[in-house]
């Protein structure tokens, strides 16, 4: 697991607000729950796990619109910890991780939060995967 960086290139380098550095299990749980995957559909980009890639401004309401329905569903989890498949092991047995809801309920929103802000300055944001 490792962390997923975003950088909004719209704003000053000296803005420490310009990067976001999301908990290498909230960036696999976004893989796992396919948001990235979502947002290759919707818009016709490429975002893979371990990869960088362009979300550009056009597609950041979309990006913006799945996180909202991931924080609904979060909001209903009645369970303090979510449990999901992150990997395999050389014996091919799955490999769990488990984070607290609340967790990622706060990093989604965070994310949020800073997709909104690159979207009021119609700015691109690289993403590093």
């Amino acid at each position: 697991m490792h962390p997923s960086y975003f950088l909004n290139v719209g704003m000053s380098e000296n803005d420490p607000a310009r990067e976001l550095k999301l908990p290498p299990e909230v960036s696999e749980w976004l893989f796992f729950t396919n948001y990235w995957a979502h947002l290759n559909q919707v818009g016709e980009a490429s975002f893979a796990q371990y990869e960088e890639e362009v979300l550009t401004s056009q597609l950041i309401p979309s990006a913006i619109e799945a996180l909202e329905r991931i924080k609904g569903t979060l909001s209903a989890t009645p369970t303090h910890d979510i449990q999901f498949v992150y990997g395999w092991n050389e014996r091919r047995e799955e490999i769990f991780c488990t984070i607290s809801t609340s967790l990622l309920l706060e990093k989604v929103v965070c994310l949020e939060e800073f997709f909104l802000a690159a979207l009021h300055m119609q700015a691109d944001i690289y993403c590093q995967l």
